[in-house]
């Protein structure tokens, strides 16, 4: 039976954190989400030194709220007890007067808008071109979205919509989680998360690598395993590198367990060649699907706007034997910072 398989970073449908959008330079943009994530790490720790507090207060000032609970990027959300003193004179320095974790209960969120109505619209007709049996879907907000955006928004661009719709809530406070789609005869089975894995640094997956099975009506089954891996802002290869060393570790046990067709889709956020991944592309036997010379990339192995490729389609050794036939769609280019409004797709 034949399957035709993809992965889509869809860059949430209908809601992201305004920091992704902001108008300045990309280099802000990246400030003020490396503050987002280094303020949550200062913030759950048992006790604040005098460093913690310094650079606490310096990603308050990036993500502009070290004078006030809310701005355009993030807001400041507390619950019990006090992190700050703010003085009313603003030549007086904001101090961290909670001494740890246990001094106040609270957390930093980041803001969101709506999307661009054109741009979710973009993404479903790519969708549509594409018409995946089984979609791995990277960065989408939660399962009623991607049920939503099959319900209202797919079927403006087809005729067609999935009939199943997966997603496990991840590690990421803002609303990017893994999650699959699959049409009528490829129903999603046994769901598997791995949102608790842990290792002596901490959390492993950044997000998390939901594995799905997809049994289909011959008989045959699929194990997908989604991930999107560390971000490059701020570095991140060790993390990266953990996460893809976990995941390689999963494939294994799953290879023992008997599984013959499995896939591992998603954004990696490293490209094939790059030391954080060499432990799950070159010390496993999966095979990149772009490397099959029936695979179309379009003039470009690209897949990041920064002229690097960050997505996969990894196959174990009875897919790839199977594959027949595989591209890269590339008319999904979507840039509201930089597009007028009547200009919809590139």
């Amino acid at each position: 039976m034949s399957m035709r398989i993809a992965s889509y970073n869809v860059e949430n449908m209908f809601q992201r954190p305004r920091a992704f959008f902001d108008p300045s330079t990309g280099k802000a943009r990246d400030e003020m989400l490396e503050a987002y994530v280094q303020l949550t790490l200062l913030l759950e720790k048992d006790a604040y030194e005098a460093d913690d507090r310094t650079k606490i207060l310096e990603h308050l000032e990036t993500l502009e709220i070290d004078r006030e609970d809310q701005s355009d990027y993030a807001v400041l959300r507390k619950i019990r007890g006090k992190l700050l003193r703010r003085p009313e004179d603003e030549d007086e320095p904001v101090e961290v007067v909670a001494k740890g974790r246990a001094d106040w209960v609270g957390w930093v969120e980041l803001e969101k808008e709506a999307i661009d109505s054109v741009a979710t619209e973009n993404t479903a007709a790519i969708i549509a071109e594409v018409d995946p049996d089984v979609l791995a879907v990277v960065e989408a907000e939660d399962r009623m979205t991607l049920v939503r955006f099959n319900e209202y928004v797919l079927p403006k661009a087809t005729k067609w919509r999935f009939a199943h719709a997966r997603l496990i809530e991840g590690n990421d406070e803002r609303g990017i989680d893994v999650g699959v789609m699959s049409k009528g005869g490829f129903p999603i089975g046994q769901a598997h998360s791995h949102v608790d894995d842990e290792n002596h640094w901490g959390t492993i997956f950044s997000r998390d690598c939901a594995e799905y099975e997809i049994p289909t009506l011959s008989g045959e089954r699929l194990l997908l395993m989604v991930n999107h891996f560390k971000s490059q802002i701020g570095g991140g290869g060790p993390k990266r590198r953990d996460q893809a060393q976990r995941v390689a570790e999963i494939y294994a046990a799953r290879r023992r367990e008997g599984w013959e067709s499995i896939v591992i889709a998603g954004d990696l956020n490293d490209t094939p060649e790059s030391w954080p991944l060499v432990s799950l592309i070159g010390k496993t036997d999966l095979k990149d699907a772009g490397d099959h010379e029936d695979f179309d990339w379009g003039g470009s192995t690209d897949t990041h706007k920064r002229g690097k490729r960050f997505d996969y389609l990894l196959l174990s050794p009875a897919l790839f034997k199977a594959f027949v036939a595989g591209g890269v769609n590339r008319r999904g280019i979507w840039n509201p910072a930089n597009l007028g409004d009547d200009e919809k797709m590139l």
